[in-house]
């Protein structure tokens, strides 16, 4: 063959070479000048494609080393007699078409993803260059970072050293699809497809981990009833055993009935408040597998609507049922279903009842107890009410 490779003395790129005559004696032909001449031309260009030092440029380095080589490879079959001139020459114009395409897609494209490095932890990373992002790159775009925030809160650092390598294996494993999800949706204009592979990995996370958070919530959330069951019950039984009318004195304490004797009536009076308080307790852990018997990937990272832990979630239950009995207490609230009523200064069933539904309904007692609220500020201030009564400050 009359043409040879000849490798780059001072390469600018891997695989850099030029073709040329092999013999001086041996003229090429008008075919061989031709596909000489436009293929090292070509080389050549790619060769001085400059770096911006830039994630994306850095693609662009690799997407130009990776067809200097595919010529290499053409050229050297040319040189075996393998493709002839006039094939090399054809597939140096359908190389340079899908170059060209691949660059305007990386160009065109705003958005960059590669994986780096924070906190010892790998991450997304986004260079975002000039130009704009479309409404469908940007939702993608938060779709993936949402994706890595749910994922850094489940898959939680371990304490043990000895497990931080399993947990170090599955949180690259994600955050590598997550890139490459990335890439393909905001650099390859696959955005749908991105899409449906997201959703695909949010679904397979759920199924491997909601198992494992769910019933660490609702083992936390269990501990804190307990406590506060055990509380509320060792209270109620002091009061029942030392502070009843009808304990012996001997058992009744002496500084109570001397110095602090309403104390005694105080505490007997109000007793069944702490049967609903156990109640209430109990409902807060009920309301959780009664409301969330699934978990979708948002919910991973937020088991309570209120964003509450679940010591507070319990406090938070107990406070509003000790409303809601206050309610019913004084008589503001009267419900009678059946032969139930929520008169419970007497009997202690009904607060357990009472303050069981408080917690398992608790987002509707909100709302609710809202709405009392303000009906009541608004007799106080003598707004006029449904039925017509305008009530003043001194009625």
């Amino acid at each position: 063959m009359p043409l040879i490779v000849r490798e780059a003395a001072a390469p600018r790129c891997p695989q850099e070479f030029t073709l040329e005559a092999a013999s001086l004696d041996e003229p090429l032909t008008a075919p061989e000048w031709a596909c000489r001449n436009h293929v090292n031309d070509y080389v050549n260009y790619l060769a001085t494609i400059p770096s911006d030092n830039t994630p994306r440029g850095q693609e662009l380095l690799n997407l130009r080393d990776q067809y200097v080589a595919l010529f290499h490879d053409r050229a050297n079959e040319v040189v075996g007699g393998s493709l002839t001139a006039e094939e090399l020459l054809y597939t140096r114009y359908a190389y340079q078409g899908q170059f060209e395409s691949k660059v305007e897609r990386l160009v065109r494209a705003t958005i960059f993803v590669s994986t780096g490095v924070t906190d010892d932890r790998t991450c997304v990373n986004f260079d975002i260059t000039e130009g704009t992002t479309t409404p469908q790159q940007a939702d993608l775009l938060r779709s993936i970072k949402a994706a890595e925030v749910v994922i850094d809160v489940v898959l939680k650092r371990p304490r043990l050293v000895t497990w931080r390598r399993e947990w170090q294996v599955q949180r690259d494993y994600y955050i590598e699809q997550l890139v490459n999800i990335g890439r393909m949706g905001l650099t390859e204009d696959n955005i749908e497809l991105a899409n449906g592979n997201l959703k695909s990995l949010q679904l397979g996370f759920v199924a491997q981990r909601a198992e494992v958070v769910k019933n660490r919530y609702v083992r936390r959330l269990g501990v804190w009833a307990l406590l506060w069951i055990l509380g509320n019950a060792a209270l109620y039984v002091l009061v029942c055993r030392y502070l009843a009318p009808d304990v012996p004195l001997h058992l009744r304490s002496a500084l109570i009935d001397g110095s602090f004797p309403f104390l005694a009536n105080i505490g007997w009076r109000f007793r069944n408040f702490f049967l609903l308080a156990i109640g209430s307790a109990l409902g807060a852990w009920l309301a959780f597998l009664i409301q969330r018997p699934t978990l979708s990937f948002a919910d991973l990272v937020q088991l309570d609507e209120n964003l509450l832990r679940p010591g507070m979630r319990v406090i938070f239950t107990i406070v509003l049922g000790t409303v809601v009995g206050l309610l019913f207490w004084t008589g503001m609230v009267v419900i009678n279903i059946g032969d139930f009523s929520t008169n419970f200064h007497i009997a202690g069933t009904p607060a357990l009842l009472i303050g069981a539904f408080c917690g398992i309904a608790s987002g509707a007692l909100v709302a609710a107890l809202s709405k009392r609220a303000q009906e009541f500020a608004a007799t106080v201030g003598g707004q006029a009410q449904p039925g017509g009564a305008v009530a003043g400050p001194g009625q």
